[in-house]
């Protein structure tokens, strides 16, 4: 029996205390274990990273924790966070989510030759209210059924994707002054 592969999952944080020990627990209880944390701090002001270290202490090796030295804005911050990942498979990670315990597995046993697989998400207020049960109908997005649907709008919400570390590899340098990571990842 083959070892399941790797999938590490990028996470960029800054003053996220109020969301992040739920995020690490959903993360840490996924049906699917063979996984590793990497975390860019992007100088957070707050408990953000005694919350990290405390995690780190918890789950040993699992955790990595890189600290930004300035805020260099989400869009390095997750870079520098894939950038990190050995895993043949990379999930993106906000620090204010909470994943269903069987995310990851329902990923990788859909991705098949794909270099990229994303899901719809339900959306909730802080205390956990419903606010819709899909981001796309909250979100009004395009159907995501041609490519200009993805042009005119982010289709592909980081949180809810995962591609492969080859498909990294290839385009690695999101361009200087992109608004967001997962709008350049849907695109290519």
């Amino acid at each position: 029996m083959s070892e399941l592969p790797l999938i590490s999952i990028a996470m960029a944080t800054y003053n996220g205390d109020k969301y992040l020990s739920a995020q690490l627990n959903s993360i840490l209880t996924q049906t699917y274990t063979n996984i590793e944390i990497i975390i860019v701090d992007d100088a957070s002001t707050d408990k953000t990273i005694q919350i990290i270290h405390e995690y780190q202490l918890k789950y040993n090796n699992n955790i990595k924790l890189i600290q930004n030295q300035s805020n260099l804005g989400v869009v390095r911050s997750f870079t520098k966070a894939i950038d990190t990942c050995v895993g043949e498979f990379i999930a993106l990670s906000d620090q204010d989510d909470i994943w269903f315990t069987d995310k990851l597995s329902l990923l990788i046993n859909n991705i098949g030759e794909a270099l990229l697989i994303h899901s719809d998400a339900i959306v909730v207020k802080d205390n956990g209210e419903l606010i819709s049960c899909s981001h796309r109908q909250y979100s009004r997005l395009n159907s995501s059924k041609y490519f200009v649907d993805y042009l005119l709008g982010n289709n592909v919400t980081g949180c809810c994707s995962m591609f492969r570390r080859s498909f990294w590899e290839q385009i690695r340098l999101i361009p200087e002054g992109f608004y967001v990571h997962d709008h350049y990842l849907a695109l290519l």
